[in-house]
């Protein structure tokens, strides 16, 4: 940590917890976002690109009032989509979650995170009531994160910030005057609070039009901690946190250049922070890199409940005493080809937070913060594999995630690094690898670089594309315009000459988070540029019957008897999470036996099935007894579970058996091979 000096902030988080860990309990925590806000333009120190001066010229009160009280963090970061629903999905959950930005009327249907989050725990751990958990806003783009698709998830009280029409409010100090009638109607546990309009002025606003509404907002926020401090019911054992959800492009063709937001450049991956109240380290900077997923961990922390499906570290170096949450520990991810096993492990550095080993040793970068998505294949002595990885630049213009792959030709004993099919990739890049059975690779993946709803937000580079690539000595790769709604998932099996793909997207406009389905499409694997034929809707939704809201997503491919393509899958309906499978002789134009399977307990609804000799498995939670099962179903065959000793599973892979990631306790992750 650094002493603070007179300008260095980004995003900003106001953090006030009970001056003893018992009255913790009793505690608030108030998340409060400047949606868009840049750290130049708020708490940096760093003259503004906007006006050429000081960012405490935008923003008096908070650098007077409240940046002297607080602990800020230089260096805070946005690594995953820069829009607004990932990333408060992000924030609230403490881990990042495949969600789009899609416009949100009053009924976002299933397109809700996938795992629980702090409103969830805190619900449930501390008993807290639907009142006493807010999400406040102005737009109808934070309504998804209001509750998981966890099975019996209780989440948060909505609370619409309209004008006389019910539009959205297009002054933010209605969000915040809104905000302390429902603190002071019912003492509440926690809220999350979106300034949106913030936002909307940066994209669609007059060239001022967002500075003047920044300066707008600078006295009431002041005012709001100032209210909390003097309220019978929060004066002493509040938590706010105020913080930008994303930044905006520093410099573009635009006029103004902050019109837009949504790629990997540091204006819009830096953001501002700052903690405020009795556990925070006042008037000191924390050099340290502080995440968006950081803060579910901290809060949790300070409020003292569980959060173990986080992937942020708790923020210690801003607190004097960080509560009973610890962070995360043990394996991340993996792939596995056959004896070969790719682990991303969690580090306990926050530079370096995560690194891809493989029998021991460490074949991604040392310097990168981040390592996620593993794939592996294999042949012989041949060997593979791809990942991403994320290196930290605060000097640079952009941070984006690039595509790594190494090859091995004894076996996995030594690696050396080959070119990737391609260089940066976005923030859900996940690749599947297949030996193409003459000594080349085979790499299928979803080309998402903004990681949003069609390829980029307003104003954010990139397209959206289906892409197979062959490798042998040289790429050749065939991409294909998706003409889909966020695809994501991506699945892929060789049948004859041909590699079949399969992803989970919506189609193209409104419907999009209503409907998502299962798309297959092929592609030849002749001596040319791999050719494709377009993915088309398998329509297993409606054939099943699902009516109203259903999500079909996490598609697991594998060639049956006589070459038929088998299918498993997870569906989400107004009823609860099922497990899918069907069959298909004419390489996914139709299907037959389509089936809901008749599982004990409902799929965890972020971790795709796998087959294992005929027979899909998909992981599957006991919400009631806490605990995870693995069972497993054939065609015609009832299921069969097995315990998996632990209430949470984060990822399965087979090949030569059944690998699984457990928790063993409260966010200690480790992989474990299942035996029967």
């Amino acid at each position: 940590m650094m002493p603070r000096s007179p300008a260095l902030w980004t995003f900003v988080v106001l953090v006030c917890a009970a001056c003893t860990r018992s009255d913790r309990m009793d505690g608030t925590a108030i998340i409060l976002v400047m949606d868009g806000v840049r750290l130049e333009d708020s708490l940096g120190d760093d003259p503004s690109s906007a006006t050429g001066g000081h960012p405490q010229e935008l923003m008096p009160q908070l650098w007077s009032q409240l940046l002297p009280e607080g602990a800020r963090a230089s260096q805070a970061w946005s690594l995953g989509a820069t829009t607004t629903t990932p990333a408060h999905a992000a924030i609230i959950s403490g881990r990042r979650q495949p969600l789009a930005t899609v416009s949100a009327d009053s009924d976002v249907g299933l397109y809700r995170p996938q795992l629980p989050s702090l409103f969830e725990a805190v619900r449930a751990q501390l008993g807290s009531t639907e009142d006493e958990v807010l999400l406040v806003a102005n737009t109808g783009l934070v309504r998804p994160v209001e509750h998981s698709l966890w099975p019996g998830a209780q989440g948060a009280s909505w609370v619409w910030v309209g004008d006389e029409n019910d539009d959205p409010a297009s002054d933010d100090r209605l969000v915040l005057a809104r905000l302390q009638e429902k603190l002071d109607e019912t003492p509440t546990k926690l809220a999350l609070v979106n300034m949106h309009q913030l936002d909307r002025s940066g994209h669609y606003g007059g060239s001022s039009d967002y500075l003047d509404d920044l300066g707008r907002v600078d006295e009431p926020i002041a005012d709001l901690w100032a209210w909390l401090q003097d309220h019978r019911d929060y004066r002493d054992d509040t938590s706010l946190v105020l913080m930008a959800d994303h930044g905006r492009h520093d410099s573009s063709n635009d006029d103004p250049p902050w019109r837009h937001h949504g790629d990997s450049c540091n204006g819009c991956r830096r953001v501002p922070a700052l903690v405020l109240g009795p556990w925070a380290v006042a008037g000191v900077d924390g050099d340290e890199p502080v995440l968006l997923t950081d803060i579910a961990p901290t809060v949790a922390a300070i409020l003292g409940v569980e959060l173990p499906w986080a992937e942020g570290m708790v923020m210690e170096g801003l607190l004097d005493a960080p509560g009973p949450t610890t962070s995360r520990s043990g394996v991340a991810d993996m792939a596995v080809a056959g004896e070969r096993v790719a682990e991303i492990r969690y580090g306990t550095d926050p530079w370096h937070r995560s690194a891809l080993w493989v029998d021991g040793v460490r074949l991604s970068s040392p310097e990168a913060l981040g390592v996620e998505a593993p794939a592996m294949a294999a042949e012989g002595q041949q060997a593979w594999v791809c990942f991403r990885e994320l290196t930290l630049d605060p000097e640079g213009t952009e941070t984006p995630w690039l595509a790594r792959c190494l090859e091995s030709d004894d076996g996995g004993a030594s690696w050396q690094d080959m070119e990737p099919p391609v260089e940066r990739v976005g923030p859900l890049w996940r690749p599947v690898l297949h030996s193409g059975g003459d000594g080349s690779l085979l790499v299928a993946w979803v080309d998402n670089r903004a990681g949003t709803t069609d390829g980029g937000a307003v104003g954010a580079d990139g397209e959206l594309h289906l892409v197979v690539s062959r490798y042998a000595g040289g790429w050749s790769s065939g991409w294909l315009e998706a003409g889909l709604s966020y695809p994501t998932d991506i699945a892929a099996v060789r049948s004859d000459a041909r590699l079949l793909v399969a992803v989970g997207a919506g189609p193209e406009g409104s419907a999009a988070q209503h409907a998502r389905d299962i798309w297959l499409g092929s592609v030849e694997l002749g001596d040319a540029e791999p050719q494709w034929t377009a993915p088309r809707s398998s329509g297993l939704g409606r054939q099943l019957g699902f009516e109203g809201a259903w999500r079909l997503e996490l598609p697991a491919l594998s060639v049956g008897d006589a070459g038929a393509v088998n299918l498993a899958a997870v569906a989400q309906s107004e009823d609860g999470g099922h497990g899918v499978m069907a069959r298909s002789d004419d390489d996914g134009q139709s299907w037959t036996d389509a089936t809901l399977v008749d599982l004990p307990y409902p799929p965890f609804p972020q971790i795709p099935p796998v087959w294992m000799d005929g027979r899909a498995v998909w992981a599957c939670v006991d919400v009631a007894n806490d605990e995870a099962w693995f069972c497993s179903a054939g065609f015609g065959a009832p299921p069969t579970c097995v315990s998996a000793d632990s209430p949470r599973v984060s990822r399965m892979a087979t090949d030569q058996g059944l690998h699984a990631i457990v928790d063993l306790g409260l966010g200690a992750w480790e992989r474990h091979e299942i035996e029967d």
